[in-house]
């Protein structure tokens, strides 16, 4: 037995497909993902640079705590597994719903700190959208262990007069073992 319809018994079926889609979009956006780098911003305008002049390499062994408004916690994935960030910085969270995550950062010492506010972000957040980078600065990226500290010093007579050999720039470190600067043997501080 065939049974034959008429072409007008499909026309519910048409829409069928565009609210499916519409269905499926909605539920995909109320449960996004918030995903981000955490990265050095050599430069502090809380923007990833990578040119000539600046690269700002990403930062690890950072932990993202994420939580929803009843203070549930999220899932966080880093890249390359792990607890904490990586050398790439990366970061996914999700089962939480867009505009309704909480970020919280946590670095991995007293020294690393959140460069530049608004815009590179800050140890805590709530982002809007879905991609939160955090902008971090650590000092030591701009300084060794222990820095040498430079003076001048003022030497009262004539340049051409008989002090004219002592030096008029010293340096001595920072974390030197004594209060004495180093010198020759008469106590004259050695020249820069």
């Amino acid at each position: 037995m065939k049974i034959h319809y008429a072409t007008s018994d499909f026309k519910y079926l048409k829409p069928l497909p565009a609210c499916f889609l519409l269905m499926l979009f909605l539920s995909i956006s109320s449960y996004a993902q918030v995903s981000g780098i955490v990265f050095n911003d050599f430069n502090a305008n809380g923007t990833k640079e990578n040119t000539a002049t600046y690269n700002e390499v990403d930062m690890a062994g950072v932990v993202v705590n994420a939580t929803n408004p009843a203070g549930a916690a999220l899932t966080v994935a880093y890249t390359g597994g792990g607890t904490s960030t990586n050398t790439t910085g990366n970061y996914t969270v999700t089962g939480g719903t867009a505009g309704q995550i909480r970020l919280e950062f946590v670095m991995p010492d007293s020294y690393t700190f959140a460069s530049s506010g608004a815009s590179g972000g800050t140890t805590v957040m709530f982002p809007s959208g879905i991609a939160q980078n955090l902008a971090v600065n650590y000092p030591q990226d701009y300084s060794q262990a222990s820095p040498n500290l430079i003076l001048p010093c003022y030497v009262g007579g004539a340049l051409t007069g008989p002090n004219k050999t002592y030096p008029a720039i010293v340096k001595f470190g920072y974390f030197g073992s004594s209060g004495t600067i180093s010198g020759d043997a008469n106590g004259i501080p050695t020249p820069y």
